[in-house]
Parts: C-alpha cells; sequence; structure tokens
C-alpha cells in the first residue's frame, strides 16, 4: 500500500522551486477538489515543477498549471492517456500568460533535450504537455499521443 504525504500545506512552495505552490499541481479543475501525493508521486512533482519553475523564468510570463497529478480514475474521467504520466506526477499541463500554446511549443521545443522534458505535439490545444518520463523509441522528446 503506497504512503500518502499528509504534511504537504498547498499553499507551499514546492521545494527548489520558486514560482510553484502544490495547491496548483494537486488541483483536480473538473471534481474541484485537490488530490494527496503518495510520497514517489511527491518526488515526481518536485522534479518536474523545478523544469517548469526554469520554464517559467525563461518565457518571463506567469504560467497557470491546467493539470498536474492525476488519479487513475480521474485521468479515466477526463479521458486522458491510458498510462499518463500524470498518473505518477511526472507531467504537467500549462499555459504561459499572454503566448499561445503553439508559440510556446515552437520556443520549448530545441531545449528538449537539454531539459530532459519529453512535450506533446498537440498543434492547436488550449495547453502544452511537458513530462518527464523515458524517450521513446528513437529517443522521440516530442511527440504525438
Amino acid at each position: 500500500m503506497e504512503t500518502k504525504t499528509p504534511h504537504l500545506v498547498l499553499s507551499d512552495k514546492i521545494p527548489d522551486c520558486n514560482h510553484f505552490t502544490w495547491g496548483e499541481v494537486l488541483w483536480l479543475p473538473t471534481w474541484k477538489l485537490h488530490v494527496y501525493p503518495s510520497d514517489e508521486q511527491c518526488l515526481n512533482l518536485v522534479k518536474i515543477c523545478i523544469k517548469l519553475d526554469w520554464i517559467r523564468d525563461y518565457f518571463g510570463y506567469p504560467i497557470k498549471v491546467t493539470s498536474g497529478l492525476r488519479p487513475e480514475i480521474y485521468n479515466r474521467t477526463i479521458g486522458g492517456a491510458f498510462h499518463s504520466a500524470h498518473i505518477t506526477g511526472e507531467a504537467v499541463d500549462f499555459q504561459v500568460a499572454g503566448m499561445k500554446p503553439n508559440a510556446v511549443r515552437a520556443k520549448l521545443k530545441p531545449m528538449l533535450t537539454h531539459l530532459g522534458l519529453r512535450m506533446e505535439n498537440l498543434p492547436d490545444s488550449n495547453w502544452v504537455h511537458i513530462d518527464n518520463k523515458m524517450t521513446g523509441h528513437g529517443g522521440a522528446r516530442f511527440f504525438t499521443p
């Protein structure tokens, strides 16, 4: 059985992050409630949010997290991928204030290898998805789900 991390305070900044709180990455917008991570999910969220913090500094504009950690049942309910990196806390979806997601993806694409990230190729979506999952066959970092 997974141990949960009850000591998290939703308003606290994520360790080693200047811009993001636990409440942002643990919010389930469709259900309008927060989920609490296991210890492993917590560590994964810290790793992806450190990279998101770098992206926030790179763009110089606020970032809104639209999806972070998702329990499996929630992920199924909203039509997420069967093996979604959101379930393990290794992914976030976000929007950069004042920028279209296509422009954000174009600017981030050359940096994916350096950042150790994958990013979904979803033209015209209203969010950008990044994750820490291993690259697939051929080392693809920009992928179509």
